[in-house]
């Protein structure tokens, strides 16, 4: 009978504590996580702090504003709940201004081998045979760090393995490796340069491989997709990809403070026969009431909606609600079918 009623009170602590944030977390949850979260992540054994960023789309600085716990040494308690995000996505994503950086604990060591004397603190895992280094300050990113010295991302990565792939383990005041023994780098300029035979001043960094004859840019900032700059310029999804190869045929590798191509000499965009209008509201199949504004071509019967908020992308929405990526497109269909034009505050359909 006491055990019973001990489990009790322990239950309803748990529901205590959980009872002030806005959506429950699935599991226990730092008490100091904001107490608008809307939606969670519960870590797992082979979870990072980089991992669940780079799965979710969010900046570093967003996810430890959020989880406050993490943002010493953004070390994971298998099991909990850790906020993914704030107030259903509508309040501003947090961001300090011009970067991606945030504050982080890391070892301070000492690389062997070399004969150079290597700077604390780093992140664990950097090259042992670095020669040189960079201490990450405010507002910076990986696009403009790698052009500073002349390097590839893929080699910034390779020497950094605990930044990730995305860019998103990159700590404020801690160094990265941006040379090695052996190898030869060449500084880029940091103003402007003229691509021969346009005539047309370009502007740095931009990723390998922009095509040679563009004559307007636009410089990624953080929350930028590129499905979202194609319809703010008026292109076609695949213009973009096909001027700005290094960011992928997926948007994977689209990167801050980096210029990329929005259109070329000469290029005139097709006329579209998409329109986004909104409607009245109505009520469809099952007695559930159609939110407005939405796009036009909707399917009918849907009895679960989502309200698009900057940042969101199509294979995320589908991830989130559990449906397949196809089902989306074919209740959505004025989305296209590469998420081209996803419209901020319009309702997508998310369940049936």
């Amino acid at each position: 009978m006491k055990s019973s009623q001990l489990l009790a009170g322990a239950l309803l602590l748990a529901q205590g504590a959980w009872s002030q944030f806005t959506s429950d977390p699935d599991t226990t949850a730092d008490p100091n996580t904001v107490k608008t979260c809307t939606w969670w992540h519960v870590a797992a054994s082979d979870d990072t702090c980089a991992s669940i960023t780079t799965a979710y789309g969010l900046t570093a600085f967003a996810f430890t504003t959020w989880n406050p716990s993490l943002a010493k040494t953004c070390t994971l308690v298998v099991g909990n709940s850790y906020c993914i995000e704030d107030n259903w996505g509508e309040s501003p994503l947090p961001e300090p201004t011009g970067g991606i950086t945030t504050t982080k604990s890391t070892t301070s060591t000492t690389a062997t081998g070399n004969g150079i004397s290597t700077p604390t603190p780093i992140q664990t895992g950097m090259v042992g045979n670095c020669n040189r280094f960079h201490l990450v300050k405010e507002n910076e990113g990986c696009a403009s760090i790698q052009a500073t010295y002349g390097v590839t991302l893929a080699q910034l990565f390779s020497w950094n393995p605990a930044i990730g792939s995305q860019c998103t383990g990159m700590w404020l005041n801690t160094h990265l490796c941006v040379g090695v023994v052996g190898s030869t780098t060449t500084a880029k300029p940091t103003t402007t340069s003229t691509k021969a035979g346009n005539g047309i001043a370009t502007p740095t960094p931009t990723q390998a491989n922009m095509v040679g004859n563009c004559d307007r840019f636009h410089k990624v900032v953080a929350g930028d997709q590129c499905g979202n700059i194609a319809t703010k310029y008026g292109i076609p999804i695949a213009s973009f990809y096909s001027w700005n190869p290094a960011v992928g045929n997926t948007c994977a590798s689209l990167w801050a403070d980096t210029y990329v191509c929005v259109r070329t000499i000469g290029f005139v965009a097709p006329k579209t026969t998409t329109t986004t209008t909104a409607r009245t509201t109505t009520t469809v199949a099952g007695g559930v009431a159609t939110p407005t504004p939405i796009q036009t071509g909707m399917v009918s019967g849907c009895k679960k909606f989502h309200k698009v908020v900057a940042g969101d992308q199509c294979g995320n929405l589908a991830t989130r609600y559990s449906i397949t990526l196809a089902s989306f497109y074919s209740w959505n269909p004025a989305v296209g079918n590469n998420c081209q034009s996803l419209w901020a505050a319009y309702y997508v359909c998310v369940g049936r």
